[in-house]
C-alpha cells in the first residue's frame, strides 16, 4: 500500500541521515528482547547499540512500530520481509549480507 511504502521510505531515510547501515528485510534468529512503541529505525538501532548484549536488530515501522533486539553471530536473513528494515552492530559480528544500503 502506498501510505506503507512511503512510512517505508521516511525510515530509510532517517537511517541514511544518521549514516546507519541497514537492509530491507529481517533477521531470523536470535530473539532476545522486543520493544513496542518505537518510532523510528534509528532509535531501534540506538537500543541495540546501547544494549551489550544486542548484535542486530530489526524495525517494523509499517503498522506496529515494532523492535527486535537479537543476539547471536549465526542464522538467517529473510529478505523478502520488505516492510522490515534491519541491521547489525558493528564490531560485534560479521555485516550484514552482501547488498546492504548505506
Amino acid at each position: 500500500d502506498e501510505l506503507d511504502e512511503e512510512a517505508l521510505a521516511l525510515q530509510e531515510k532517517g537511517l541514511k541521515d544518521a549514516k546507519i547501515e541497514y537492509k530491507k528485510g529481517a533477521w531470523l534468529y536470535g530473539d532476545y528482547m522486543q520493544i513496542n512503541q518505537i518510532t523510528s529505525a534509528v532509535e531501534c538501532h540506538n537500543l541495540c547499540q546501547a544494549d551489550a548484549v544486542c548484535s542486530h536488530w530489526n524495525y517494523h515501522g509499517v503498522g506496529g512500530d515494532r523492535c527486535d533486539l537479537k543476539k547471536g553471530s549465526t542464522g538467517g536473513f529473510n529478505e523478502d520481509a520488505g516492510d522490515w528494515l534491519s541491521g547489525d552492530i558493528a564490531g560485534r559480528l560479521e555485516s550484514l549480507p552482501s547488498g546492504g544500503d548505506l
